[in-house]
């Protein structure tokens, strides 16, 4: 599931247009920099981070727009957005510190996870009896079955834990256009598109892989850190989440 590129398109971009096909665009080249196993290199010179940009931004036909007046001009912003996304230090959910994702190593991270979550909404139980009530939704509102994908979820080493000692965390990157990126505009964005559902959704599917995969060690308050949301067009604008759709 992803539900982004589409608010806030009334604001127009010179150079690199908005709409969905340019944030695919830039959602595939960051996948494909996330599965390389140095991704500091990769952004750092020697011209993968433009190639890899400039293949997708191709490949998705963004480049032949007829909005988009300098191809190469188009090329170097997005490389440069996606640059700042990855280096930037974001203040981690929970007071965690700050983390750069492209510092994090590759065994600690997985782009684009795949999840897939099957749920009976006569039933109810949690989380999806929190996840109705917090978003106004009925039980015809509820799918059976969700499949989807998580754009990166990594994880932070948590000394305080020596049964397991990380913190799993989930990255959603939104390439929206808007007027203003402080706190309060991601915030009210964030409620007006759905992505907070977006993120209970991933915050309740993550929570089901690590209680599978650490079994008895898994501790929702030591192991589960929360969502962060980047922005690619805000700088270093990010909204925080910290996932808590839990009782």
């Amino acid at each position: 599931m992803r539900n982004d590129e589409s608010g806030g398109e009334d604001v127009k971009d010179d150079i690199l247009p908005g709409g969905r096909a340019t944030g695919d665009a830039l959602h595939r080249a960051i996948d494909e920099l996330m599965r390389l196993d140095d991704v500091n290199a990769a952004i750092g010179g020697g011209g993968t981070l433009r190639e890899i940009v400039e293949r997708r931004l191709k490949n998705g036909g963004i480049l032949d727009l007829p909005s988009v007046s300098d191809p190469s001009a188009a090329v170097e912003k997005a490389a440069a957005l996606i640059k700042t996304a990855l280096t930037a230090p974001y203040p981690i959910p929970n007071g965690a510190g700050c983390a750069v994702l492209s510092a994090v190593p590759k065994s600690d991270r997985a782009s684009e996870m795949e999840f897939l979550m099957s749920c009976d909404p006569k039933a109810g139980g949690e989380p999806w009896d929190r996840i109705v009530k917090t978003n106004n939704l009925t039980r015809a509102e509820t799918p059976y079955r969700i499949r989807g994908f998580m754009d990166l979820v990594f994880r932070l080493k948590n000394d305080g834990n020596h049964a397991h000692p990380y913190r799993y965390y989930i990255v959603d990157w939104k390439s929206d256009t808007l007027e203003s990126y402080d706190s309060e505009s991601l915030r009210r964005h964030c409620a007006e598109q759905n992505y907070l559902l977006q993120s209970q959704i991933y915050s309740a599917a993550l929570d089901k892989y690590l209680r599978g995969i650490l079994g008895g060690r898994y501790d929702r308050e030591l192991h589960f850190g929360g969502s962060l949301y980047v922005f690619l067009r805000g700088g270093a604008g990010v909204f925080l989440n910290d996932g808590n759709i839990f009782p």
